[in-house]
């Protein structure tokens, strides 16, 4: 009797042991799985802003606010919501800093304005380029926030 008591708890032990390791492993996986979500997200919309910002380019016609690819709704610029877009996750410093330069080039206020101004619906001008220069400051503290991490770093 005491040994079949002993071969119980034993099982017992063992099945819950088990069942631990199960569990942890599901939240193991379950935390891969949400990172895995981010980045191709975080890509999908790197990719559709790409193509978004390849079609505003080569438009032809007037330009509205509607027609220029924000990297995030006008209404939430800020450089949180900002850099999951222009910057794919998985990049090294270096990397970041030439995206981060040629995102600047593409929103530089003077820079946009050369381009697009002429093509920009007059009622829709100064709210755009407005945006344009939020936009520029977001990706200026980016820069800022990498140039800062940079010399911590080192």
């Amino acid at each position: 009797r005491a040994a079949r008591n002993a071969a119980r708890k034993a099982a017992r032990a063992s099945a819950e042991h088990w069942q631990r390791a199960a569990s942890e492993q599901e939240a193991q996986m379950a935390w891969l799985n949400a990172r895995a979500a981010e980045t191709a997200a975080s890509t999908l919309s790197r990719d559709v802003y790409e193509k978004a910002w390849e079609q505003f380019k080569h438009s032809d016609g007037a330009l509205g606010m509607k027609d220029v690819p924000w990297p995030c709704p006008v209404g939430e610029l800020s450089a949180a919501k900002v850099a999951p877009v222009v910057l794919p996750p998985n990049l090294d410093a270096g990397a970041r800093r030439k995206l981060l330069q040629e995102e600047l080039r593409r929103w530089h206020p003077d820079k946009f304005s050369a381009r697009f101004a002429a093509r920009l619906l007059e009622g829709d001008k100064e709210e755009v380029m407005g945006h344009v220069t939020r936009v520029s400051q977001c990706l200026n503290e980016l820069m800022q926030e990498l140039k800062a991490s940079d010399k911590a770093d080192s």
